[in-house]
């Protein structure tokens, strides 16, 4: 080989830190390396394959009618390991095919191909998740009105479409203005519903109550030194629920009503210390709720304040 050959080899050459640079650039987006050396047959497959899985995933979120724990979680690990696969496979072929430079390099190689190339897939993915929050959605507990069933700062997932037919005893979401609540249904459309010293009367049956522990009440904002928590079950609920209560509380009792067409009573499980559909909307509560403000369905707990991951029916 001549010295004119051996300088042009050497300018053809990238180094060390060329090549690491360009294998980072997968970070941004699996495939794109790829692209920056001219392997776009490589990079559509590496771009497309993390993109592909994450509408599989999607759809299968769409046809999964009843979407538990499991299955959720294992579509979601399932698409995160092809998604990381797709890093790692794409990083390796750029150091393994990088360290000669293309003699000619296309227009997707240069830096306002790879911008493009970002733009478009950047679109594709960001509005996988806002997709995907219209079926299903994350949150977090952020009062203990809802005690005992959540803690404070416990996580859950919801179902926010098609979450099938209401019954009593369900836990639902409902908008109150620009709020979400995540309360109990007690009574339904048609249903006579009223309160009488803390105990729940549904078409003028009382609902009875059980007591199931008594713990230490550290609240000051209350006058009973303990908090009972007693088991209910409403007509037509499949099991009882568990209720806190707190002792004597002005809402324990609440006028009778009964409730027009598609109308629901929604209460808290620690009826003392809720606003829910005893309380208008001018007082921070829920008031009667219209079906149109119902908007998703609590599906199971993931995350249980102070333990850490903990899965849990609701």
């Amino acid at each position: 080989m001549s010295e004119v050959d051996e300088i042009a080899t050497e300018s053809l050459s990238r180094s060390v830190l060329a090549r690491i640079g360009i294998a980072l650039l997968n970070l941004i987006l699996p495939g794109l390396g790829l692209f920056r050396i001219s392997q776009w047959r490589f990079g559509i497959v590496f771009v497309l394959l993390p993109l592909s899985a994450t509408a599989i995933l999607l759809i299968s979120y769409h046809l999964i009618d009843h979407m538990s724990f499991e299955r959720y979680f294992g579509l979601l690990s399932i698409a995160l390991i092809i998604h990381l696969m797709c890093i790692i496979g794409s990083v390796l072929l750029v150091w393994k095919n990088s360290q000669i430079i293309a003699h000619s390099p296309t227009w997707w190689s240069r830096w306002y191909g790879l911008i493009a190339i970002v733009l478009i897939g950047s679109a594709v993915t960001f509005s996988m998740p806002d997709y995907l929050r219209s079926y299903y959605r994350g949150f977090s507990m952020p009062s203990e009105s809802m005690r005992p069933t959540f803690e404070v700062g416990d996580k859950f997932l919801a179902k926010m479409t098609a979450f099938g037919q209401i019954r009593r005893g369900d836990i639902l979401l409902v908008r109150s203005g620009k709020s979400e609540f995540v309360k109990r249904v007690v009574a339904l459309s048609g249903d006579t519903v009223a309160l009488r010293k803390g105990i729940l009367l549904i078409n003028g049956i009382a609902i009875s109550q059980s007591l199931l522990e008594t713990k230490p009440n550290s609240d000051a904002l209350t006058e009973s030194g303990q908090m009972q928590i007693l088991s209910e079950q409403l007509p037509g609920e499949i099991r009882p629920h568990r209720i806190t209560d707190l002792g004597v509380s002005p809402a324990d009792d609440w006028q009778e009503a009964k409730l027009g067409p598609d109308e629901y009573f929604f209460l808290g499980d620690n009826r003392d210390k809720s606003a829910d559909s005893r309380f208008t909307s001018e007082v921070m509560g829920l008031g009667i709720v219209s079906k149109e403000r119902i908007i998703g369905r609590p599906l199971f707990r993931y995350w249980r304040a102070g333990i850490g991951y903990k899965e849990g029916a609701i």
